[in-house]
């Protein structure tokens, strides 16, 4: 009877100990997918970071950049200059 008990306690001791390791293995599986995607999302920002970076040096610093933003994101047109819209037939 007691070699019953003893084989049984071992055998859910296993079984327990089985569950806590693979329930470890998935844990971890699941901290490295979020860990690279961190890493790709920061070496994106950090890229992006750098782009605006030179556009603000550029907007302090170069008139001709901030008149090209001006025509093209505002659709400013310089004294004396005529504007011609196309329409789709």
């Amino acid at each position: 009877m007691d070699y019953k008990f003893i084989k049984t306690s071992f055998l859910l001791a296993i079984c327990l100990l089985l569950g806590i390791v693979i329930n470890d293995v998935i844990q971890i599986y699941i901290l490295k997918k979020k860990n690279i995607a961190t890493i790709e999302e920061n070496e994106y920002l950090m890229e992006k970071n750098e782009l605006l970076k030179t556009e603000i040096h550029l907007l302090e610093n170069n008139n001709s950049y901030i008149q090209l933003i001006a025509r093209e994101k505002l659709g400013m047109i310089k004294e004396g200059e005529i504007v011609y819209k196309f329409l789709k037939k």
